[in-house]
């Protein structure tokens, strides 16, 4: 028997296809649906994990700081011990060198003037530079020979005949030349520290002052006494 074709009308078509439409939409919405899900959770990780890289560069940047701090905290406590330990090698060093200004009695300042210089000028050489403090065992160390070749040069003004080998010691040739080679040494210690402002400031009117006088000295003016050079 010949199948029978369906009449339907043009509404019931529309309704058909309005059902068809609304099954493939419930078909397919789940799956939008279960996609979106997995992006919100992708950009939720982006987003934890981001924030995670922030914390630890923070972190890093933070110990790196701290390193740098601690390393410069050891350079300084290294710079001290190391002041220190000089500083105590200079006191030693400038007592030696007092013992032989009180043991001599030679009447040629000159003689044990050269020798004493020559242990100054060895002792700069083997020594570190200083690094920060103006006090440092340099300036320390040649203010207080000044000291001695002065308190030298008026324990022999008492003596009998003492005015005339007094104003040797002043004024010899050689003595001038030697505080001419300290104030190269100062000037030395002042471009080893130009980093310093403190320093800086403190050598350069300390070498202003002590090139005034040595050169009034090398031009053979008199009234400056060794205290002058202090």
């Amino acid at each position: 028997m010949p199948r029978q074709k369906k009449y339907t009308s043009k509404a019931a078509q529309q309704q058909a296809q309005r059902e068809k439409s609304h099954r493939y939409y419930q078909r397919h919405r789940q799956t939008i649906l279960d996609r979106k899900r997995h992006v919100d959770r992708e950009a939720a990780l982006l987003k934890r994990q981001e924030a995670r890289l922030s914390e630890y560069r923070e972190r890093k940047s933070h110990a790196e700081k701290r390193l740098v701090s601690l390393k410069l905290k050891r350079e300084r406590e290294l710079r001290q011990a190391q002041m220190i330990s000089a500083s105590g090698s200079a006191i030693h060093q400038m007592r030696n060198l007092e013992n032989d200004f009180n043991r001599q009695t030679s009447n040629s300042p000159s003689a044990h003037l050269d020798g004493i210089c020559n242990e100054v000028l060895k002792w700069y050489s083997t020594s570190p530079r200083p690094t920060q403090s103006p006090f440092s065992p340099h300036y320390q160390f040649f203010e207080t020979l000044r000291d001695s070749i002065d308190k030298v040069a008026n324990r022999m003004v008492k003596e009998p005949g003492g005015q005339e080998v007094a104003a040797e010691w002043r004024h010899a040739n050689l003595l001038q030349k030697r505080i001419g080679r300290v104030c190269q040494c100062l000037d030395s210690i002042h471009s080893a520290v130009v980093d310093d402002d403190l320093l800086v400031q403190y050598a350069s009117r300390s070498l202003l002052h002590q090139d005034t006088v040595c050169r009034s000295w090398l031009d053979g003016e008199r009234g400056y006494t060794t205290q002058d050079l202090i």
